[in-house]
């Protein structure tokens, strides 16, 4: 196990390892998990914007759903943790994993079954890796998203050659059609 901050609060809780393993949100009193309950579910997949596509990309790249209802996205940026965390609203919470000494990650996690059931109308699914389809996103913001999967599973070379990994072939065949 170890210390964990309340999702609400902020305050350090220990978690056992069987614990941690089931994936719920850490909150340190029934009033933190009421007021996590009580906030609003974010509405940022329910309509196509430049915002949703991206951020819709960087979760369709580095982000995580699980069968309990949690969004997850990790990301060595804080800059672009704080804006996915801007972005799915006030249930959004962010915290700091020490990968190494000198290296810091920052997740975001979401407690919101409804988004996840939205999240897996537009494809994004437990244990996505291999399974993630070319989403049918509108054109008006297609390229927003192809932005949030550079950004995520992607590179530019110094040539200013633009690469992108994923192990769905699937997602990779709807991508060479798109471009």
């Amino acid at each position: 196990g170890r210390e964990l901050p309340c999702v609400i609060c902020g305050a350090s809780i220990y978690r056992p390892a069987w614990s941690l393993r089931q994936g719920h949100a850490v909150t340190c009193s029934d009033a933190c998990l009421a007021a996590l309950r009580s906030k609003p579910a974010p509405r940022l997949f329910n309509r196509w914007t430049r915002k949703s596509a991206y951020v819709f990309g960087l979760i369709a790249s580095d982000g995580c759903v699980t069968d309990s209802g949690c969004l997850s996205f990790t990301s060595l940026d804080q800059d672009m943790a704080r804006f996915v965390v801007r972005a799915l609203g006030e249930r959004a919470s962010l915290r700091h994993i020490d990968r190494t000494p000198r290296r810091t990650a920052f997740r975001v996690d979401l407690w919101s079954v409804a988004v996840v059931r939205r999240l897996a109308d537009l494809g994004i699914a437990p244990r996505k890796s291999l399974t993630l389809p070319w989403p049918s996103v509108p054109s008006s913001v297609a390229w927003d998203f192809l932005r949030g999967i550079i950004d995520g599973d992607g590179w530019v070379d110094k040539a200013g050659r633009i690469g992108i990994t994923s192990a769905s072939p699937g997602f990779m065949d709807g991508l060479e059609r798109f471009l």
